[in-house]
């Protein structure tokens, strides 16, 4: 769903803005060989509400977001792998 309005101002500016719904997006990103530790967050809230650990051999790696309303952030750590604990 989306939501547009446009306003008449001196230089006639149209403004889109996206609804309240519910997203699932898929995020392609190109990341050098290693593990890492992926949290998505949601911006409004602060909480992480995924996370994904893995270990990557390098290039392309689709991501999907958790299912988010408004906005979702992705943080992304290397971490290395240690007796089955992660340190970062």
């Amino acid at each position: 769903m989306r939501c547009t309005s446009t306003t008449a101002k001196a230089a006639r500016v149209a403004i889109t803005r996206w609804c309240p719904a519910k997203y699932v997006e898929k995020l392609v990103v190109s990341l050098p060989a290693g593990s890492y530790k992926m949290d998505w967050i949601d911006p409004a809230s602060g909480l992480v509400v995924g996370t994904e650990t893995f270990t990557h051999s390098g290039g392309d790696r689709t991501l999907t977001a958790p299912q988010h309303s408004v906005d979702i952030a992705l943080r992304t750590k290397r971490v290395q792998w240690v007796a089955s604990s992660i340190v970062h």
